[in-house]
């Protein structure tokens, strides 16, 4: 990497090369830098915010990649590469939110991922059946049903969403039995 406050050509194809390579955090740390002196300069750069974005997915955050693929589709509105780009990110986003669903994930964090998916207009089945699920696991049971209920007024026969209200209606059933029980000892 040149010493100077400014990036040549040579330092971009480091870094491509690096991401050839499969070294992923050290072209990224190139490519950010070079995006701050670009963006310094008024002169953002799509290709580098792409490029970004495409490394932060390879190490497995595509959360952090959101907003640089968001930049350079903004950039560059009409780049198919960019935009089948965003498609897999989002795609591998919610794949990780899946996973963070099934772990013991803080739910501030869960909603916020949950949050990004609405706001970019992708809270799609999936995502509102793995949130629905979240709520069930943290006993939301109505966070829960509002959100199966939501799938089912756009897909009748989402089986899973069925599956799971019943589920949610027998288990409100055995705890008011659990109750009732209860109180007439």
């Amino acid at each position: 990497m040149n010493s100077q406050t400014n990036y040549s050509n040579d330092d971009l194809q480091l870094c491509l090369q690096l991401f050839d390579d499969k070294k992923y955090t050290e072209a990224l740390d190139i490519l950010l830098k070079i995006n701050d002196w670009a963006d310094n300069l008024g002169s953002p750069s799509a290709f580098i915010k792409w490029n970004i974005a495409i490394c932060y997915d390879c190490i497995k955050d595509p959360l952090s990649a959101i907003p640089y693929i968001d930049l350079a589709t903004s950039l560059d509105p009409m780049n198919l590469e960019y935009l089948r780009s965003e498609d897999i990110i989002f795609n591998n986003l919610l794949n990780s939110f899946a996973a963070l669903i099934t772990k013991n994930t803080s739910q501030k964090v869960v909603e916020d991922m949950y949050k990004i998916f609405v706001s970019k207009g992708r809270s799609c089945e999936k995502v509102n059946f793995q949130m629905a699920r979240f709520y069930i696991n943290n006993n939301n049971q109505q966070m829960a049903k509002d959100l199966l209920l939501k799938i089912l007024n756009s897909n009748p026969n989402h089986k899973e969403s069925i599956n799971l209200l019943e589920f949610l209606e027998l288990k409100a059933l055995k705890t008011n039995t659990s109750i009732i029980s209860l109180k007439n000892q």
